[in-house]
């Protein structure tokens, strides 16, 4: 028996909190692990509706880094239960239904995610210069492929198609962002446009023409270098400390 097991964990819990911090996801619960350095860790678990707390002592184990080297880690013996995939919970009727059930879940996903962005920056910029890169922290391109690189060698084919369907409907929904050159930076000045005749039509005055973009060029170039900038230090971090999902 493992660590986790001697201090009582059992197949079916859900794990709430890890050392009093929240947790939604398994790449958190990861990371949190990890940077226990050692010492005890406070699970607070969901088991059948009941509330639970239990202190697990990891064991150090020998792990290999991504450029070979062995470091020690805190290990406590869990796995974690992957959902089943959508061929076992839908068929060809339900799968409508379903499908729209989980684009709405991601599309909430991707929104906190677009959210979350600017606070983890900062770790990504850490972890270029050799801190431990958070799962959870936005990857590029680089990174994507990697990943899914990782996926395909382990036979992961379903997990493969779902990050290519994320990947895109995050780039779609990061698109749409009113802020130009984006197209919805686009969208929002048509829709100032209506807005604006709307107002002069019930005044009795004519319509006006196209608005002038020159007027949003320090706000496009601003948001561009951002972009660019946020971009080089997201592909630096996927080459020097990349997100490996098969540690």
């Amino acid at each position: 028996s493992g660590p986790a097991e001697r201090a009582g964990l059992r197949a079916g819990d859900v794990i709430e909190k890890i050392n009093g911090t929240k947790i939604t996801s398994y790449p958190e619960a990861v990371s949190l692990i990890g940077s226990s350095a050692g010492g005890d860790i406070k699970m607070t678990i969901d088991r059948n509706g009941s509330t639970q707390t239990v202190t697990v002592t990891p064991e150090v184990v020998k792990r290999k880094t991504n450029d070979g080297q062995d470091i020690d880690q805190p290990a406590i013996g869990i796995a974690f239960q992957r959902p089943e995939t959508i061929l076992h919970e839908y068929n060809a009727v339900t799968a409508i239904g379903g499908a729209a059930s989980f684009t709405g879940s991601l599309f909430g996903a991707v929104w906190n995610g677009l959210l979350s962005i600017p606070e983890k920056v900062p770790g990504v910029v850490a972890s270029i210069f050799g801190a431990q890169r958070d799962p959870a922290s936005p990857m590029s391109v680089v990174g994507a492929s990697r990943a899914g690189g990782e996926l395909v060698e382990m036979n992961q084919w379903p997990s493969f198609f779902l990050l290519l369907a994320n990947l895109n409907y995050f780039l779609a929904v990061f698109n749409l962002v009113p802020l130009p050159p984006l197209d919805g930076g686009h969208i929002a000045v048509v829709i100032y446009e209506r807005i604006r005749d709307l107002i002069r039509k019930a005044f009795g005055k004519p319509a006006l023409g196209p608005a002038d973009y020159t007027k949003l060029m320090p706000i496009t170039m601003a948001f561009t270098a951002v972009l660019l900038v946020f971009g080089v230090l997201v592909m630096a971090a996927d080459v020097v400390n990349p997100i490996v999902l098969n540690r």
